[in-house]
């Protein structure tokens, strides 16, 4: 390479450059195919709607509001059929439009030229200017889209996935220890976005105690009253089986009364009336004695020991 070419190709760069440059500030189109557009075949710079292809910007966008992931909006945007553009090359090969990737979504969610607009140098860094064709997606979508991923970015999660948190201890189920005012759940953000949870006192002394310690602390007490009911139940469980045999044994000896009953005073003269009046007193016995062993049945299953709350 000659001094003469040395020095002719860093000059012709700058030159190319700096007309990329003049007409990006004029708001022309300076790459190839994009999504959603056509090149103007008669205006060069110039971008023309394609019709089958906005409605997939839209839903791009939309899609990433609704997933607050990309790699999400990745699978959806392929799953309903969207596809790349199909082109031919220069040496006259197909290429057929394939699955979107990654870094490309990501890329398209970001591109300004959907609202008609182009990003050119400035003396303070990047500014937008006005495209010499028309935006074809909202730019109030375009914006919120903006802010999601930013936020996202700056906590390492998706903001579109809320942390929540059930306050078991409201309404009345805890009181202020300061002053005996009933405390209610309530939730703040902190740094970087994150949230917490913490029950405040609703009278005067706005008295503040974390959720997780005051939860903690009921579900350790909890823990040991399960214990204690547990070790007394284990207890009452060998009562509760000899009184269900006892009421059995009686069962069986009032079914045999009045076997009996029937048996010796059937066919005695004017027997008739002792023998009704004894299988009432009978039947009603055998009531009492089938209900008190229901009774029984239904305390022995409790009184088996549990596993303690993890």
């Amino acid at each position: 390479m000659t001094l003469k070419t040395r020095f002719l190709i860093p000059m012709a760069l700058m030159v190319l450059h700096d007309a990329v440059v003049a007409r990006t500030e004029r708001g022309l189109w300076n790459g190839g195919r994009l999504f959603g557009f056509d090149l103007d075949p008669d205006r060069k710079g110039y971008l023309l709607p394609n019709e089958a292809e906005v409605a997939g910007v839209a839903f791009l966008y939309e899609a990433y509001l609704e997933a607050g992931s990309i790699k999400e909006t990745v699978a959806r945007f392929n799953r309903v059929g969207y596809r790349g553009k199909s082109f031919t090359s220069r040496r006259g090969r197909e290429h057929s439009g394939g699955e979107f990737a990654f870094s490309t979504v990501q890329q398209m969610l970001k591109n300004v030229a959907d609202i008609g607009k182009r990003e050119a140098p400035g003396p303070d860094g990047p500014v937008l200017v006005d495209a010499v064709w028309s935006g074809i997606l909202d730019p109030d979508l375009f914006e919120r889209v903006q802010a999601l991923m930013a936020t996202n970015a700056r906590t390492g999660h998706s903001a579109v996935t809320r942390i929540s948190h059930t306050y078991v201890l409201s309404g009345g189920l805890t009181s202020c220890g300061r002053c005996g005012g009933p405390m209610q759940g309530r939730s703040g953000t902190g740094r970087q976005a994150k949230q917490y949870f913490y029950y405040v006192c609703q009278s005067r002394c706005g008295m503040r105690v974390s959720a997780a310690r005051l939860e903690g602390a009921v579900l350790d007490r909890l823990r040991a009253l399960a214990a204690e009911t547990n070790r007394r139940l284990a207890r009452d469980l060998p009562k509760l089986r000899k009184q269900r045999e006892a009421l059995v044994k009686q069962l069986s000896r009032v079914a045999a009364d009045a076997d009996r009953v029937l048996t010796e005073w059937s066919a005695v003269p004017g027997g008739r009336g002792f023998v009704e009046d004894r299988l009432e007193a009978l039947s009603t016995r055998r009531d009492d004695l089938n209900s008190g062993i229901a009774d029984v049945d239904r305390q022995i299953p409790r009184s088996r020991p549990r596993r303690r709350p993890q």
